[in-house]
């Protein structure tokens, strides 16, 4: 058997919303955001009546803890949260968008432009340690709840 993951990123926070790169900051939803993860829950419970949600997953951090909530109590589950889900770390470019890192340093956003290995921002992860952390924790995931279906709500990037 095989576990069925439906991978879902995290509502929407200010720092998304002003195209922030939020990475492993704890940056709270709005009320869109909120209204997302309600809306979540709901689809969550249609979706189980086709094939039963078994669990809830989530990263640590907080945007996508409270995204995953309403489902996991929509579904009288208690959310899990998984360590290796949380984002990529932006280090220099955290909290800033593309405009203002370019104006302190248009040379370091070309490199991550042509290639985000090579041209990773100043204190990132890089990719080449993110995709094992995430595939990692996503088989992790799939091997504690086989033969089940879980919804795991995490990042855009991480997922990516």
């Amino acid at each position: 058997m095989t576990a069925r993951l439906l991978l879902v990123r995290h509502g929407q926070t200010v720092w998304h919303a002003e195209n922030r790169y939020a990475g492993i900051s704890d940056i709270a939803l709005t009320d869109a955001g909120l209204w997302q993860a309600e809306q979540l829950g709901e689809w969550a419970v249609a979706r189980s009546r086709q094939q039963p949600i078994g669990a809830v997953v989530s990263s640590p951090l907080e945007r996508a803890r409270c995204t995953a909530r309403p489902a996991a109590r929509a579904l009288g589950l208690v959310p899990d949260v998984h360590e290796g889900l949380r984002e990529v770390d932006f280090g220099w470019g955290e909290g800033r968008t593309i405009a203002e890192m370019a104006a302190d340093d248009p040379e370091a956003v070309q490199a991550f432009r042509q290639d985000a290995q090579t041209g990773a921002f100043p204190g990132s992860e890089p990719p080449t340690a993110v995709a094992p952390r995430v595939c990692g924790a996503l088989r992790e995931v799939a091997a504690a709840h086989d033969g089940q279906t879980v919804l795991v709500v995490a990042h855009n990037t991480a997922f990516r």
